[in-house]
């Protein structure tokens, strides 16, 4: 290491070839230590889970992600076909959304719902914007929380607006100051979890 003055002060300037260290140790809480970590790798458990009691094996990740292909493949396959956006069905579903899901889970007031199907329905579901999307993420989640089983192809309830909504939320993806495109995601996630595990009536 050699060390050289500038203005009176001592530099040091390490050599050609010695590598130098810097500390990238990643700083925990008490909190996080104990909390489980997830990588496309590995997953450690903490004590306080029985290791018996999750599944962190490579089959178990496997399934995740072929179960995510197989939605995916279902939305473009679904994007294909026309959606029903007749006016009796959206108010049904809209009527759905607000019973099932909009009174557990108020993340905007009934009118907020309301003027984003307006909106939607003014041209016809064209635009690309974020209230035509929350629009189709509110259809989607009316439809897969009625409690109607005449789903003859197999698919989820409400995918086809799912799909649709999901693609225009794509192109909002750099619009994180926006609120309804954060009420979108919040939608978004919602139907993907009750895509998984279906409400209880």
């Amino acid at each position: 290491m050699a060390i050289e003055m500038v203005n009176n002060t001592t530099v040091s300037i390490p050599s050609v070839g010695t590598p130098v260290s810097y500390d990238f140790a990643y700083r925990q809480t008490s909190t996080e230590g104990k909390t489980p970590r997830p990588s496309l790798t590995t997953f450690r458990a903490p004590p306080y889970i029985h290791v018996e009691s999750w599944d962190y094996t490579a089959d178990f990740y496997d399934d995740e992600i072929l179960a995510g292909e197989r939605l995916a493949d279902q939305c473009d396959a679904v994007m294909l076909r026309p959606a029903d956006l007749s006016r009796r069905t959206c108010r049904r579903l809209q009527q759905s959304f607000v019973e099932n899901f909009l009174r557990w889970t108020p993340i905007f007031d009934q009118q907020t719902c309301i003027s984003a199907l307006e909106q939607g329905d003014l041209d016809s579901f064209a635009s690309s914007d974020a209230p035509t999307c929350l629009a189709f993420l509110i259809l989607a989640l009316g439809a897969i929380s009625e409690d109607r089983n005449n789903n003859s192809d197999n698919l989820t309830p409400g995918l086809e607006y799912f799909a649709r909504g999901s693609r225009i939320l794509e192109h909002l993806s750099l619009r994180i100051g926006n609120l309804a495109t954060l009420q979108c995601r919040i939608l978004q996630a919602s139907y993907f979890k009750f895509a998984i595990r279906p409400l209880q009536t």
